[in-house]
Formats: structure tokens, sequence, C-alpha cells
């Protein structure tokens, strides 16, 4: 009968001549052997399973070799691989505890090198990109798996830093990505996370540099991620202008992003960004006084319903303004008041009729827009300034009487305000020019805290009687000049 040896004999021939199938039939009587022996043929029946192509049985006895305790190099061995193995199948958590035990046990190890990379790169499948980076900062990155996965654990490193605002951290990660690696997208994308925090920092012309160079990068691939687009590069170009106030230029990439957002993929990104888009574009026109695409841009958020509606359909009036163009101006304010009654700019509307109507010299319209302005929105800042301008409307169709009480009510009720000292001097020159001076020293001391001094009085009070004796009403004059010798 043959022995436990002669049959590990035999087999061991048989796996040097390269006759597996009989040899891995042997080694199989002793692998269950828990001695030394056993161990031997584990690990040489793993090697077998190995090189005919057995992966998952070649893990299994890898497995059983490595947790006997007789000779540390074969324990050694199977180890590294079995984890290696177990990596390539896709056991990754499997792979990474083999890798940690290794490490743990082999610190001076033949394969400490090897396994450093495998649990880097099984890491990068568990998206544990922290420790990931850890690793491999220790590594000499010699082969080429090793420098894409270390491309890809720095970026993805990287954005997580930026998520938890830790931007100075991530554009150090973005750095070292992009210093090596040969995977295009990656690298698009590293140079995209490196553009916004480089614009979250304010630093605008690096910022636009590198989101330049993304749009270069950009193709299906990279957009298929989902987290940039050469639209929203575009887009970011020109805000990084338009925050350098450079708006012509700015223009030209927003008008550039119109473009692009009618193919890109990235239609999350035009959802959530078109509608500030057009309304920059039509910002950088309107101050660079291209005002017929501004309307255009303009006129297309106000169509779409789209954020800032209100906002360009009363620019879209003011451009119109400045083209002369007061009926059309009009109209748009009415539109505006029309279709958006509660609109924050609806006073402001208003007050823009009232004074188209009376640039135009239509006092009547003029007057009624600036009193809709006052009963609409008494709480408008631009109330006093609307009763301002209907006491000239009033004075400028001789109904002085009606000057006067605008001019009172803005003193009554805003006191404080630029337009009460305003109001206070119109008051002194209609009183004056009507010959009733002593109404305007008795509103004033009523209604305010203003003290008139008696030489003021004296000198306004005979300018009254002498702009009434002007008049040719001379009974009147006659009493005022009475009345101020009497006082004076």
């Amino acid at each position: 009968k043959s022995t436990k040896e002669d049959v590990y004999q035999l087999a061991y021939c048989q796996y040097k001549t390269g006759n597996f199938a009989k040899a891995i039939d042997n080694f199989k009587q002793l692998n269950i052997l828990d001695e030394p022996l056993g161990q031997t043929a584990t690990y040489a029946l793993a090697d077998c399973y190995l090189k005919t192509n057995q992966k998952d049985k070649a893990r299994s006895a890898f497995q059983s070799a490595a947790s006997m305790n007789y000779d540390e190099t074969i324990k050694q061995n199977a180890l590294y691989n079995y984890g290696k193995l177990s990596f390539e199948a896709g056991n990754t958590s499997e792979a990474i505890q083999s890798f940690e035990d290794y490490l743990e046990k082999y610190s001076n190890g033949t394969y400490v090198d090897d396994v450093n990379e495998l649990l880097a790169a099984a890491l990068v499948q568990t998206k544990n990109y922290d420790k990931a980076y850890r690793i491999m900062e220790n590594l000499k990155m010699s082969s080429p798996m090793i420098k894409e996965a270390y491309q890809r654990v720095t970026y993805f490193r990287a954005v997580e830093l930026y998520n938890d605002t830790k931007a100075d951290e991530a554009l150090k990660l973005c750095d070292k990505s992009l210093s090596g690696g040969t995977d295009l997208v990656i690298t698009a994308l590293a140079t995209y996370l490196k553009a916004e925090i480089q614009y979250g920092k304010g630093e605008y012309d690096n910022a636009r540099l590198n989101y330049m160079k993304f749009s270069q990068l950009a193709t299906a691939d990279v957009e298929k991620k989902g987290e940039a687009s050469k639209f929203r590069a575009q887009y970011n170009t020109g805000y990084c202008y338009f925050k350098k106030k450079n708006y012509d230029d700015a223009a030209v990439y927003f008008d550039a992003a119109t473009k692009e957002a009618e193919t890109t993929i990235d239609q999350k990104g035009v959802k959530a960004l078109q509608s500030d888009l057009y309304l920059r574009l039509a910002d950088c026109n309107f101050i660079t006084r291209n005002y017929t695409k501004a309307i255009d841009a303009y006129t297309m958020i106000v169509d779409n319903s789209w954020n800032s509606a209100e906002y360009a359909q009363f620019q879209k009036g003011i451009i119109l303004g400045l083209q002369n163009k007061n009926a059309e101006k009009i109209s748009a304010m009415n539109f505006l008041l029309t279709k958006f009654p509660a609109s924050t700019y609806a006073d402001r509307a208003m007050y823009e009729i009232a004074e188209t109507h009376l640039d135009d010299g239509n006092y009547a319209a003029a007057r009624t827009a600036y009193q809709s302005l006052i009963s609409k929105y008494p709480q408008s800042e631009l109330v006093p300034s609307a009763y301002m301008k209907t006491a000239i409307v009033d004075y400028s169709q001789g109904k002085k009487d009606l000057a006067l009480e605008d001019y009172k009510a803005v003193v009554k009720k805003y006191p404080g305000s630029k337009e009460e000292k305003e109001a206070i001097d119109a008051l002194k020159e209609i009183y004056v020019e009507v010959g009733r001076a002593n109404e305007y020293f008795d509103f004033l001391k009523n209604n305010t805290n203003i003290q008139v001094s008696t030489y003021e009085q004296d000198s306004l009070t005979y300018q009254s009687a002498e702009n009434v004796y002007n008049s040719g009403d001379c009974n009147r004059a006659i009493a005022l000049y009475a009345s101020y010798i009497q006082q004076f």
C-alpha cells in the first residue's frame, strides 16, 4: 500500500511535468491533512487549479493553505494569492480583508508592494477614497495600473473634500490627479473641478482658463458622467468674465452656452441654468447697449415664464424707452402689470408709465398714472417722488392749489426724506408767488420743526406783495403791502 509521502511525490512529479489533471487528483487526497504535508499539497493543488484556469477552486485552495500554521512562507504566499484572486473575482471585501491581514502579519514580506497596490485598487472599488489615497501616497507608482488608480483616487477624494467645503485640500488633490495618469475622462473632470474651486475662491481668471480647457477635453463619455458638461463650462466661462465686468466677452460665452444647450446631453444642467443664462445674456447685452439682442433674450425669459420673467419684462420696457419707442414702452409696462399684478416691479412699471407720459407732454395721463401708483402701492419707495411729480404736473397746468396740496402731503407723510426738503422749497416758491407767504409760515409752524427767522419772514412777505403787484392785482397788492408795513 502506498504512503501519503508516495502519493505526494507522484503528484508533485505530475505537477512539475505539466500533467495537472492527474496531479490535482492526487493532491486532493492530501489536502485534507492538517499537517505540514497537507499544507504543502494544498498550496500545490491551488497552483494546479490556477494553471488550469479553475480560479474559484484555486482561490479556495489558497485560502485553505493560508489558514494552516506550519510553513510561514507557504502561508504568506497563499494569503497573497487568495487576496489577489478574490480581487480579480470581484469579492472586494474579502480581498481587502486578506490584504490587510497580509500587511499586518508580513510588513516586510515579499509581496508588500504588490499587496499595497491591490489594496488601493480594491478600496477604489468600495469608494473608500480617503484610505486608498493615504495608502497610495506611500507607493512607488511604478505600474500603469496604480498610476491610473491614483489618478482616479485623487480626483474622487478631491470631490469629497470639495463637498465638505475643504476647497484648498481639494485643489491640491486635483493637481495631483492632473499630474499623471492616462484616463482622459478623469483628466477632464479634474480640470472642471479645479475650475469650480477656483471660481469659488474668486480666482476668476484661473477658473476661466480651466473651464476653457475642459471645453476642449469634453467628450460624450465625459458628459455621460453627469458631473460636468461643455454647456456648463461655457456658462461658467461667461460668469468669469461677468464677475470681472467684462460684459462683451461674457455675452459671447453666454451666447455660446445657449447654442450648446440645444445639443448637449446635460439636459439636467440646461433645465437648472437656462433661465439664469438668458438673464445674464440679456443683462450683458443691455449694459453694452446691444439692445436688440437684449430684448430677444428678455423675451425668451418672459415667453417661457422662467424665473425673473417680471424683471425681464420690466427691462424690455426700459430698453424700448431708451430707443425712444415710448408707446411700445408703455405697452410693455402695462403688459407687466396685467401678467404679473403682484410683481415686485409693479410700482416701478407704473412709475415708468407716468414718467413716459410726462416726457410726451401728456399731463393728464401722467397724473393718472402717478395717482394710481400712490393709491395702489402706498408702501412703495417711489410714492414720495410720485407726489412730487404730480405737483409738477398740477403746477404746469396752472393748478397751483392742487400742487400745494401735493407738496404738503410729502412734508406730512415723509418727514426727513430728501423729497421733504424739495417739497418745502417748492411750497415756499409757490406761496410767495401767489402772495400767501403767511400760509407758508403757518404750515411750517404746524407741521415741521423748521424755525423761520424774522429776517426771512420780512423778506418773503415783502416779495409776496411785490409778486402780486407785478401781476397787476393792485387791490390785493395794497392789502399785502399794508400787512407788511403793519408786521414789519
